[in-house]
């Protein structure tokens, strides 16, 4: 038999303990060997028996399989079938209740149709259809159309105007498009009057009337005596003078002469600024005139001087004995060279001193020798740089043939 009308059991089982752990091992040795003699056959039984309760046999899976199987087929043979049935039944039941609801409701609803509510329900149609936010309220639905209908328009909102065809002061009307005809019609009809005698106006200067241009589009007025007056020609010409009498080179207009006049002052300013740099100054044309007059007044005017002692440079007979001075700080322009020398004058050896002069006041360099005699000394060559003087010496005596050794022993170095 099968389920329900048998069930199956099935023994408890409990876990293995550490005292059984011994047999379990020799039952696990003595199953897998191949071969087992009849004593180990009867050891195998005895322990199988012993571990009854604590092993699970393929005979209890396939027990336990098998009660699975027929509980399945019961449940889906007779219970199944069952909840199938209940469901259909139910689905009757709901069905049945909706159209017996349905049939209620359209009775109610003729009940109600045939009394005053019914009536003004019919008038007032579905709340539910309202386009209003608010569909359960009349009151409410109304309050919130009411809340976005336009407003009377002026002049700071939009809103609703009303139209007139006719001018007025008001400034809450809207004018028609006839009314803007006319005022376009009359508008045009004035623009076409050209005569001078339009509302009494004319191109003379005559107090209290309209000016109008005449043929040439010109119009007079009287001579103005406040400032804010029309200024005429005249008062103009007056006021800035004629422009013939202009000594710039420009004269046709005030701003081109303006403009020549600024121009000139700035080559006037440069020139200035170059001449002050010129004389060892520092000066830009960002300067102001005032800091230029400065700069100006601040210039020396007296020639500067250096004296350089104890030079005491010697040179032999047959070599130009030539020096540069250091760094002076201003341009050299004029030179002073005391130097010596030794020479015979009959059998007397004698040491003869002379001052040599050089200059570049003119922008050409000339000499001058100094001599005692016979004797004298003389430059091989001045170079007057930039804040220093190069220069070399000779010294002869033209009773004697040959130049003699000299010695320089100061210079004296004029400039600004």
């Amino acid at each position: 038999m099968a389920f329900p009308q048998e069930v199956y059991q099935f023994q408890l089982r409990t876990e293995i303990l550490a005292s059984d752990v011994p047999y379990v091992q020799r039952f696990q040795e003595l199953k897998l060997k191949a071969n087992r003699t009849p004593e180990e056959e009867t050891e195998m039984s005895n322990l199988m028996a012993r571990l009854r309760s604590k092993f699970i046999s393929s005979d209890d899976w396939n027990q336990f399989q098998n009660a699975l199987v027929e509980m399945q087929l019961f449940l889906k043979n007779n219970v199944e079938g069952y909840i199938d049935g209940m469901v259909v039944q139910v689905d009757v039941a709901r069905d049945n209740a909706l159209i017996a609801i349905d049939q209620k409701k359209n009775a109610i609803i003729v009940y109600l149709d045939s009394l005053e509510a019914g009536k003004l329900r019919n008038d007032i149609g579905v709340m539910a259809e309202l386009n209003t936010n608010a569909k359960n309220s009349l009151v409410a639905a109304v309050n919130e159309v009411n809340s976005k209908a336009p407003t009377d328009a002026s002049t700071t909102q939009k809103g609703i105007v009303q139209l007139a065809s006719t001018s007025s002061t008001s400034e809450v009307l809207a004018a028609t498009p006839k009314l803007v005809k006319d005022v376009s019609d009359a508008l045009t009809t004035h623009s076409n009057i050209t005569t001078t005698s339009v509302h009494g106006s004319t191109s003379a200067a005559t107090a209290n009337r309209i000016i109008q241009r005449d043929a040439s589009g010109r119009a007079k007025v009287a001579a103005p005596s406040a400032v804010d007056d029309i200024a005429r020609l005249d008062t103009v010409t007056g006021q800035v003078g004629t422009l013939s009498s202009l000594q710039t080179t420009a004269k046709t207009n005030v701003v081109s002469a303006i403009n020549e006049v600024f121009q000139s002052g700035v080559n006037a300013k440069q020139g200035m600024v170059d001449a002050i740099n010129a004389k060892g100054g520092s000066a830009s044309i960002n300067d102001t005139w005032d800091s230029l007059f400065a700069k100006v007044r601040a210039i020396s005017t007296t020639m500067k001087y250096t004296k350089i002692m104890n030079i005491n440079q010697d040179a032999a007979a047959s070599n130009a004995n030539v020096y540069t001075t250091p760094a002076l700080g201003f341009t050299p322009k004029l030179i002073e060279v005391n130097m010596s020398f030794n020479t015979y004058f009959g059998s007397t050896f004698t040491a003869v001193n002379c001052i040599l002069t050089a200059d570049k006041l003119s922008g050409v360099v000339e000499y001058r020798r100094g001599s005692s005699g016979a004797a004298y000394g003389y430059f091989s060559n001045v170079t007057f740089n930039a804040n220093t003087v190069t220069f070399g010496v000779l010294a002869v005596n033209t009773d004697l043939s040959g130049t003699h050794a000299t010695t320089i022993r100061s210079v004296c170095v004029y400039g600004d």
